[in-house]
């Protein structure tokens, strides 16, 4: 490996032989270059930033390049045409998504669908997409046979995301950072359409008159202006009082969210769960609202009825034993907080 130290590519880190860059890029995204029968590496390109390399992959023919820009961030050129209208479909499911990635694919030509549970997107040429795989849950994808697609996905990890945001001096966009933590499939994934700006700026990756190691100091620039552009845009869509939270921090206050999920019925206190998931008192509490929309003692309340109203309609439990499940110490105490959130009482909905 040889690292750069000069003018503008100071730190970018070139190697020798495409088994050295791709051995990187094994480590850093596990799940995409497992995929042995599907790309075949033809040359280094970027100065040994980079390779390209062609489709052999049954259901589909054409080119590509890989560029690591950054440590953890990586883009794929695809200039690809695939022959099945199922051809995604396969492709993907030989994927082992890792948890800790996003990607965001940029089109410039070709069109896809996207099923994330209860949400459907159609991508075209000029939309960005950005989402994360969940584990163990299905995703539907969808594209069409014989026509020629163009597009590029920037695939970053969270370490990748955090180098980006420190080498650049960029911040990390807040749709990102939702995408990242979130708990449903639903909630993994988010388009911007196309508009003549995001056009023009997709369409800026992929000049090709720099070449060597000058290009991916090029590219690094374009991401940025990216992130730009996804911090800008998503403040008209996102819930932006989660700025100023880092990803680890939101990551964090789900954890919270699962402890309180979990010991409802003897819940830590608020100092106690700001030692234990390591987010000081303030960042949990205004954070915990900020993200969730509800305050930690609101959340915990809401569990223990839940899980009230469950074993009142699921169990042979007596009223006392349902309240002393949930946490509740007196009957009085449970049934009117249980009438307050269901507008009826324990009792009442049993006989019912």
């Amino acid at each position: 490996m040889n690292t750069t130290r000069d003018g503008a590519i100071r730190g970018l880190q070139t190697y020798q032989t495409m088994e050295e860059l791709g051995g990187v890029f094994l480590r850093e995204h596990p799940d995409h270059f497992s995929l042995e029968n599907t790309l075949k590496p033809t040359e280094l390109i970027a100065g040994g930033s980079g390779f390209k390399f062609e489709y052999i992959h049954p259901d589909m023919t054409g080119t590509g390049e890989f560029i690591r820009v950054l440590p953890g961030v990586m883009l794929a050129f695809h200039e690809v045409i695939y022959r099945t209208a199922a051809s995604m479909e396969r492709f993907f499911s030989s994927f082992d998504q890792q948890d800790d990635h996003v990607y965001i694919r940029m089109m410039q030509a070709g069109s896809f669908s996207f099923d994330f549970g209860e949400q459907e997107f159609q991508i075209h040429p000029g939309d960005i997409f950005i989402n994360r795989y969940p584990i163990n849950q299905s995703v539907k994808h969808g594209c069409e046979a014989n026509i020629p697609y163009r597009y590029i996905v920037a695939y970053t990890s969270e370490k990748g995301l955090a180098e980006t945001s420190r080498r650049l001096a960029v911040p990390v966009p807040d749709v990102v950072k939702s995408i990242l933590i979130a708990d449903e499939p639903a909630q993994m994934a988010y388009a911007f359409h196309a508009d003549q700006e995001l056009q023009l700026l997709i369409q800026s990756f992929w000049n090709r008159r720099t070449a060597g190691a000058i290009r991916t100091a090029m590219l690094r620039h374009k991401i940025a202006e990216l992130f730009c552009f996804l911090s800008e845009d998503s403040l008209k869509t996102e819930n932006t009082s989660i700025a100023g939270f880092s990803f680890t921090d939101l990551r964090r206050l789900r954890e919270a969210r699962e402890l309180l999920g979990e010991r409802f019925a003897n819940p830590p206190t608020i100092p106690e769960l700001s030692r234990e998931i390591g987010l000081n008192r303030r960042k949990l509490t205004e954070g915990f609202r900020a993200l969730f929309g509800i305050s930690v003692a609101e959340h915990t309340a809401e569990c223990r009825m839940q899980h009230a109203y469950t074993l009142l309609t699921t169990s042979d439990l007596g009223l006392a034993e349902v309240a002393e499940a949930c946490g509740y110490e007196h009957l009085s105490n449970f049934s009117k907080a249980f009438k307050k959130r269901f507008e009826e009482n324990p009792s009442q909905l049993r006989r019912d």
